[in-house]
């Protein structure tokens, strides 16, 4: 009986990633179908967002076996796992474009049945987490990768999902083999989105995290596992850090982290701080390098201009950023998919309008920060469809973090874990967020938002039931002992 029971357990589990890949598939075609019936074009779509630059770079390794995107210049910004299997599905579909989005709908569904069994193995019943991986396959997050083309984010998402299920295989077997299988995903996952190593550590912490006793015992059982994850994590990425160093001179990952916080993260916070246009604070940072091409900027060539210039803005303002950033982690919890989706369908396709997904492009915690309560509440009143889906994110936020005061050993553990991945991709999207970056957590959202879920109401039910039982009579005192009284 316990092998039937396992048996459709994985049953239940590939009908649904097959009905969630199905989904996704069928939302792409059809928000295609209409746009294309309203003067847009997907193809464009994809081409205007990062997907384009992925696509670009799988044509060309495909067609010269070259990683390159412009100026035949060696690409260093974008990693090569993603447009790898870009590469691969072109060549098994004889370079059909849209070849990598059936892909894509097959990663969906992989990660949602990846979530629905971690979800089942720390202790849901099988409906509860059925249902876990089904609010994964169906929530405006991973709808907004679809509708908008989609990126790395997905693929990402579900090597970051099943290392985590590799994670919980050690945590009970405590076999060496699954926290290998731990630090080889992690790798993938960092070469999938270099930005995503803060994220992946995590996983390979937890080998540590996850085992239970002292601190001692824990140190004494896992550092044997954890240094094979390490190890593994190191030759998967260290062969593409040589690379780097062969072509550009670094001996790193990819030159898009100061990148990114040079010319995102510091214009975004001085235009707070002194009260200016964004824009122009950025102008002044590229003045200063010299008015660089872009493309040529985000490559190692101005790596060291870039690091100084990071050095000098976090020496003066190393605090008050500090301080921002964590603020702007509130998109994280609260920001609005659908509406990024409507941006996306209705810039392409201005003649579509969709009444239920209205297009809200005022910044909610900068207004906020100027003190325009006003506006806010005035925005939340008018876009009321995007504010309820503000408030349903932020019970689901409140349901994950009480998850672990309703459980006990090792599912607690696993929770807290969730907890500390929910808390450290909100804090590593921060202070630019687009709602796709929330979607590698989401797995690690519903979790323990459904286990305190299914918690609350089993309590419900059980208390239910207490009430509705029949009373019975009190049982009549002995006349023996009636007499002592």
């Amino acid at each position: 009986m316990a092998r039937r029971k396992f048996f459709s357990v994985r049953v239940d589990l590939v009908v649904l990633g097959a009905l969630v890949s199905i989904l996704h598939g069928a939302i792409f075609l059809g928000v295609a179908v209409l746009v294309s019936q309203h003067g847009g074009s997907m193809a464009h779509i994809v081409d205007t967002q990062d997907q384009g630059e992925f696509v670009t770079l799988g044509y060309e390794l495909v067609a010269t076996g070259r990683f390159f995107y412009l100026y035949d210049t060696p690409e260093t910004f974008r990693t090569i796992a993603y447009p790898a299997v870009m590469a691969g599905t072109f060549l098994l579909s004889g370079g059909w474009f849209w070849a990598p989005y059936i892909l894509h709908a097959i990663f969906h569904g992989i990660t949602a049945a990846a979530t629905a069994w971690l979800a089942h193995a720390i202790g849901l019943a099988r409906r509860w987490a059925l249902a876990t991986g089904a609010l994964f396959g169906i929530s405006s997050g991973t709808i907004l990768l679809t509708v908008s083309g989609m990126g790395s984010d997905i693929m990402y998402t579900s090597l970051y999902i099943v290392a985590a299920c590799m994670l919980w295989k050690y945590a009970e077997t405590r076999l060496v083999r699954y926290a290998l299988f731990v630090g080889v995903l992690a790798g993938v996952a960092t070469l999938t989105r270099p930005i995503g190593i803060l994220g992946t550590m995590p996983l390979i912490a937890g080998i540590l995290f996850l085992t239970s006793g002292s601190i001692r015992e824990r140190l004494r059982h896992s550092w044997r596992p954890t240094a094979l994850a390490i190890l593994a994590f190191v030759l998967v990425v260290s062969p593409w850090m040589a690379r780097n160093e062969r072509v550009a001179g670094h001996f790193s990952l990819s030159s898009l982290p100061v990148y990114n916080f040079v010319y995102y993260n510091v214009p975004m916070y001085l235009s707070f701080a002194n009260q200016s246009v964004e824009e122009d604070e950025r102008n002044a940072i590229l003045a200063r390098l010299g008015n660089p091409n872009l493309y040529t900027l985000r490559g190692y060539t101005y790596s060291d201009e870039l690091s100084n210039e990071q050095i000098s803005f976090l020496r003066e303002h190393g605090f008050g950023y500090l301080a921002f950033h964590i603020y702007k982690m509130i998109p994280f919890f609260l920001g609005s998919s659908l509406n990024v989706a409507h941006v996306v369908v209705s810039t392409e396709a201005p003649a579509l309008f969709i009444p239920l997904f209205p297009k809200v492009q005022e910044n909610l915690t900068s207004k906020a920060l100027a003190g325009d309560w006003r506006g806010v509440l005035a925005n939340l009143q008018r876009y009321w469809i995007v504010t309820l889906e503000r408030l349903v994110w932020a019970g689901i936020f409140a349901l994950a973090f009480l998850s672990p005061f309703f459980a006990r050993g090792q599912t607690r553990l696993f929770l807290i874990f969730a907890c500390i991945i929910i808390l450290a991709n909100a804090f590593l999207t921060s202070p630019v967020f687009q709602p796709r970056f929330r979607v590698p957590a989401e797995p690690f959202i519903w979790i323990p938002a459904i286990y305190t879920a299914h918690a609350l109401f089993a309590w419900l039910k059980a208390r239910s039931r207490k009430k509705n039982m029949p009373q019975l009579a009190a049982p009549k005192k002995d006349a023996m002992l009636l007499l002592h009284e």
